[in-house]
């Protein structure tokens, strides 16, 4: 099972009322790390304030503490301050993972002193857990083999399905809150209203990020209560289908065959 822990009842509310006080919530025309998306947490923002960060510190340790791992390893680029900030509430050594290996000089990926034999990676976020796979193999390949990614942690998740590797490869996931935690949390304390709660919600339940990208009804009445709601809309002038487009030209765009649109 890849699912691991999360943050208790406690823990979740601690940081979905930091993403309610930090109005992190975005809604737009936005490119996300896979497709195209309608609204968007910015979690990053939260670590522009010492006094949040304390809070998700806190919270990521409680989890830490039960996890047996002897190195932290801050993902390019979120994941860099959390795992630094990480390290020095539990005492656990870290290095931090480029996204592509140096291309001068030591031309590695790693940077710090790899130490013990079970790594735990560190990011902020994660949707289908894309690319946490290549951190792992640049960590294990410049250990010589002798550490081994058995865990990954980060602030919020989705909800959407993990691509396989992770089962394949015996790495558990675990997060602080999922989506669904904060959307509810936002609409319960008045941030999100209960018809923009629901229509997001809708987008997101079933899992299906692929069908839901591709739902251009659906996409766009998401963003008309939003503005309706006195939202500010990100890149309000690009079309769904300019959008669609520039998804493609980055490689984010994940077709999907007719038959489950």
């Amino acid at each position: 099972m890849s699912h691991g822990y999360a943050a208790d009842e406690s823990g979740k509310k601690r940081i979905a009322q930091l993403m309610v006080d930090h109005k992190v919530l975005i809604f737009g025309k936005i490119i996300p790390a896979m497709n195209i998306a309608p609204c968007y947490p910015e979690v990053r923002w939260l670590m522009s304030d010492p006094a949040a960060m304390r809070i998700i510190i806190e919270e990521m340790a409680k989890i830490v503490g039960k996890l047996d791992v002897d190195l932290l390893a801050g993902c390019e680029f979120a994941g860099v301050p959390l795992a630094a900030a990480l390290s020095l509430e539990t005492g656990l050594p870290v290095v931090h993972i480029r996204k592509k290996p140096k291309a001068y000089g030591s031309q590695t990926a790693v940077v710090g002193k790899i130490t013990g034999s079970r790594a735990l990676l560190i990011d902020d976020a994660t949707g289908k857990g894309e690319g946490k796979n290549q951190f792992a193999e640049y960590l294990e390949t410049e250990s010589g083999g002798r550490v081994r990614v058995t865990d990954m942690l980060v602030l919020y998740h989705t909800g959407h399905p993990l691509i396989p590797w992770y089962d394949e490869h015996n790495v558990t996931h675990h997060q602080l809150i999922y989506f669904e935690d904060f959307a509810h949390h936002a609409r319960d304390v008045g941030y999100l209203s209960p018809r923009l709660h629901d229509a997001m919600w809708d987008c997101y339940r079933d899992d299906n990020v692929q069908r839901n990208a591709h739902d251009k009804e659906r996409f766009e009445g998401i963003l008309q209560i939003a503005e309706e709601d006195g939202w500010p809309i990100f890149n309000r002038e690009t079309s769904y289908e300019d959008l669609v487009e520039q998804s493609k030209q980055l490689g984010k765009w994940d077709p999907v065959p007719e038959n489950i649109l």
